[in-house]
């Protein structure tokens, strides 16, 4: 099952408050962060080629497939310096070869790093290629300092690195935007094992860094989506609450984009993605019900602070902070349900009913996501609640191919049966929610073209603070 339809199975997931909001559910697959990984796969011939020259020791073969241990080097702005190098000057020019031995020996400091406290010598690079080719000696010019600039970062001198990349960054060179990147990473803190956090400056400056290489049309794509990424990146190391608030800000406006935008721009997708898929990592759910709105928040929890914080004028923010409710099935294979006990209230049930009620004062209004909140908090069986299902079972299904919201089907598990609700769908608005009625029943929202069956297993992320 696609991470999209997931989403249906979490009532307080972003896609089911844009659905029930006329935001318009964009339904999109998962994310995928850009950070090299410490192994490097690739079924492209070109991209194969091209490793083979620069890792030609690290090769394994499985499947079709061609796996490339590149250790704690990072692979992307050298793969790409080396394809535009063979494009300009062909795959047989001296300098290629030359290009390739001083990459390989400014890699030579991160490839045989043992553990994290380690630290290289600053290697020797080969000595540059005498050339009477103006343009060789102009493409040397650029390539070499910044190829220096990385080897002073594998050798972990990180305060000389910055400063070489940021003199680099001050330059016309053709790095000047990946080498300002990799100034303002080594001052917010990046090392070269990915894991230790040592930042050089305040953590407001290094985000305000980031913010404004991310706004840079000038810069390359590539180099603003991990300016973008770094924001997250500061924000999961740092877990200081002006990090953390900067961190939520960014996931929001994300989550919050225009349907338009979702649906036409690829990088705004990967954007949606991302944030939806570590959501549940950046907050906690606590042991008092009305903490978000009490201030009952431990102080070390700030992603859930900020959170909260958001919450107090963003909409979305507070649906997906919400409290959980006491009758709430799992939502996926990491989820047991909730840990409160049905025949029991937990604690700021009453403030949770309060702040519904001001969020929704007629429970009966399907157009207002939080109608459907009340139904999941509602401990009595009250069949007023239930006139939303009468009235959206009478309407026509939704011009799904305009609203790009797919018609629902509502399954309603009662003593182990199932009862076929599947109420008509008006335009975004959709009858999405899980109700406990004086029987037990439980609501199971699923997409026509699924099976009900538990989402897989989410993925482990860095941005936990728990």
């Amino acid at each position: 099952m696609s991470t999209a339809a997931n989403a249906f199975h979490d009532p307080q997931s972003p896609d089911v408050y844009r659905a029930l909001s006329g935001m318009g559910d964009p339904e999109i697959g998962s994310g995928s962060a850009t950070f090299d990984d410490d192994f490097w796969s690739t079924t492209d011939p070109t991209e194969i080629a091209l490793l083979r020259r620069l890792l030609p020791s690290n090769e394994s073969a499985a499947d079709g497939s061609y796996w490339f241990n590149n250790s704690n080097c990072r692979v992307k702005q050298p793969l790409e310096t080396l394809r535009q190098r063979i494009e300009m000057l062909g795959a047989k020019s001296a300098y290629i070869d030359q290009w390739i031995a001083v990459q390989r020996a400014a890699f030579s400091a991160c490839s045989d790093r043992q553990d994290s406290t380690h630290t290289s010598k600053v290697p020797a690079l080969p000595a540059a290629m005498p050339t009477h080719d103006k343009r060789i000696a102009r493409l040397q010019l650029a390539d070499r300092p910044y190829q220096q600039a990385t080897a002073l970062f594998y050798a972990s001198r990180m305060a000389a690195a910055a400063r070489a990349f940021n003199r680099i960054a001050r330059s016309s060179s053709p790095h000047r935007y990946y080498a300002r990147y990799m100034a303002i990473a080594i001052e917010a803190g990046t090392q070269v094992d990915r894991y230790e956090y040592k930042p050089l400056v305040a953590v407001s400056h290094s985000i305000a860094d980031a913010r404004r290489l991310l706004a840079d049309q000038s810069a390359p794509a590539a180099v603003r989506q991990y300016a973008y990424e770094l924001i997250g990146w500061i924000g999961a190391n740092n877990q200081g609450l002006e990090a953390r608030r900067a961190q939520v800000r960014q996931a929001l406006d994300a989550l919050e984009l225009p349907l338009i935008k979702l649906t036409s721009d690829t990088q705004a997708q990967g954007h949606y993605a991302d944030a939806r898929d570590t959501r549940k990592f950046l907050f906690s759910p606590l042991d008092d019900a009305a903490g978000i709105w009490n201030g009952d928040i431990p102080s070390a929890l700030t992603g859930t602070r900020a959170m909260a914080e958001a919450a107090r004028t963003d909409p979305l923010a507070e649906w997906m902070i919400f409290p959980r409710s006491p009758f709430s099935p799992p939502t996926d294979a990491w989820d047991s349900g909730n840990s409160w006990a049905l025949a029991t209230e937990p604690k700021g049930a009453a403030r949770v009913r309060a702040e519904l009620m001001r969020l929704a004062p007629d429970p009966a209004n399907a157009a207002n996501p939080w109608a459907h909140e009340t139904l999941m908090w509602s401990n009595s069986y009250n069949p007023s609640l239930w006139v939303m299902v009468d009235r959206e079972r009478a309407r026509d299904r939704c011009p799904c191919a305009l609203s790009r919201v797919k018609p629902l089907q509502i399954v309603v598990v009662e003593q182990g049966g199932y009862v076929d609700v599947d109420p008509g769908v008006g335009e975004h608005r959709q009858i999405l929610h899980r109700a406990q009625t004086a029987r037990r029943a439980e609501t199971i929202v699923s997409r026509k073209e699924e099976h009900f069956h538990p989402a897989p297993a989410a993925s482990i992320s860095p941005y936990s603070e728990r």
